[in-house]
């Protein structure tokens, strides 16, 4: 049951691909308190991109279900970026998410130490990371006005202990007055056996404690993305 929750944050998190290069980069000069504007002193010249950065303590949910009938869920907390071409709105986009291993929550420390040790492979240096292949975006080429949302599916591969699925997840892009809300609009279901290939690596978690657990996991996420180009 321990290794139930983790491996939903791991499945979202296909997370972790390098930041694009260009504004914003630097993570660490932008750091604001979580749903607040970013500050003129700390916005960048972007050149020819758009960066939007994660609200810090941005996180995704998971649920699984254990021993047939018992419901868990948890979240994992995720940094990262959204960069597209200036001249042209969500043109080029590059989108990273990272995922931070050492801060699961599955509501018992002794579940999140063996999730990291057996299902992220920390031990071995191995990270879960997931990297934007393609944005389908409703038809625009304007910035769009505050309040204004635009159906969006993302598609990308998601990496977890060396075994990568590709994903494919419906959201909803909105403007608001510092960036946009990305939120997923339809639920994604994800196979930990078959998809990711992580079978060994659950057999030696589950083998620790005298529980069972379902292949499928169901991730959510709302996403608040801001603005740091001047």
């Amino acid at each position: 049951m321990l290794g139930n929750r983790n491996f939903w944050w791991l499945l979202i998190l296909a997370t972790a691909a390098a930041a694009p290069a260009g504004c914003g980069t630097d993570e660490a000069n932008n750091e604001t308190s979580s749903g607040s504007a970013v500050s003129a002193d700390v916005r960048r010249d972007c050149g020819d991109e758009r960066v939007l950065k994660l609200t810090p303590g941005s996180r995704l949910q998971w649920a699984v279900t254990k021993n047939a009938d018992i419901p868990v869920a948890g979240e994992h907390q995720v940094s990262g970026q959204l960069a597209f071409a200036s001249a042209e709105f969500f043109a080029r986009p590059q989108l990273n998410l990272s995922f931070n291993e050492e801060d699961l929550d599955s509501g018992e420390a002794l579940r999140d130490a063996r999730l990291r040790d057996y299902v992220f492979g920390i031990p071995e240096g191995l990270h879960a990371k997931f990297v934007l292949t393609k944005a389908s975006l409703a038809e625009t080429t304007a910035f769009p006005a505050v309040g204004a949302a635009l159906a969006l599916v993302i598609f990308g591969d998601l990496t977890i202990a060396d075994k990568t699925t590709a994903l494919e997840i419906p959201a909803r892009l909105t403007a608001t007055a510092n960036g946009f809300l990305v939120e997923q609009t339809d639920v994604v279901v994800l196979n930990l056996r078959e998809q990711l290939q992580l079978g060994d690596r659950l057999a030696a978690l589950l083998a620790l404690v005298e529980a069972t657990m379902k292949d499928e996991i169901e991730i959510k996420f709302n996403l608040e993305l801001q603005d740091i180009c001047r």
